[in-house]
């Protein structure tokens, strides 16, 4: 997948204009006929109705003065805005460049990802065979389980001889067969030789 190409290049700024103070020859001059009108005026022998005619030909050159510098006030008010704009336009262009060396790294690594992707696929597609060839194969059977060996026999117990019953008339008798003390259970104990009950006798 190539990534789209885009045109950010910006046409070229308009060279810039300089400023002309158009007041600067426009104001004096229109002064220097204002006062070789009223030079005129009162340096000449002129009639009444003649001074009369060039001071409203001098209040209207001051009126077309007045006019002129208005709208050289808004000329320069344009002037300014042009400029401001012109410093837009190239920091516009600035951006745009910055943008599109931004977009150049993407781009690569836009580029660098699709072949990752691709190796990672490679491989996927590598396992998956893999996986279908063993499970195509026949699983082999289990093998029996081997029985146990036989257990030894146990050794027969010897059984022990039966004691033959005996009697102690007292604890002396029982002393002297060997048998003290007598426990409960043993040949010969009887109440008679454990005086205390503890199931021992003859202690």
């Amino acid at each position: 997948m190539s990534a789209p190409a885009f045109d950010f290049s910006a046409p070229a700024a308009p060279p810039a204009k300089k400023k002309r103070n158009v007041k600067k020859f426009i104001v004096p001059t229109v002064t220097a006929v204002a006062g070789l009108i009223l030079g005129a005026s009162f340096g000449g022998a002129g009639s009444s109705s003649e001074n009369a005619e060039l001071t409203a030909q001098v209040a209207e050159l001051e009126q077309t003065n007045a006019a002129m510098d208005e709208r050289l006030g808004a000329l320069e008010s344009i002037q300014d805005e042009y400029d401001a704009l012109d410093a837009e336009h190239a920091d516009t262009v600035a951006a745009l460049s910055e943008a599109e060396d931004s977009t150049a790294d993407l781009t690569a690594r836009v580029s660098e990802l699709e072949g990752q992707a691709a190796d990672l696929t490679s491989q996927l597609d590598a396992k998956t065979a893999e996986y279908d060839e063993l499970a195509s194969q026949p699983v082999a059977a289990a093998p029996a389980p081997e029985a146990p060996a036989p257990e030894a026999a146990a050794p027969p117990v010897a059984e022990e001889p039966v004691q033959q019953s005996a009697y102690y008339e007292n604890c002396t008798a029982a002393r002297n067969a060997g048998a003290a003390p007598v426990r409960v259970g043993d040949p010969g104990y009887g109440s008679h030789l454990d005086r205390d009950g503890d199931g021992i006798g003859c202690e």
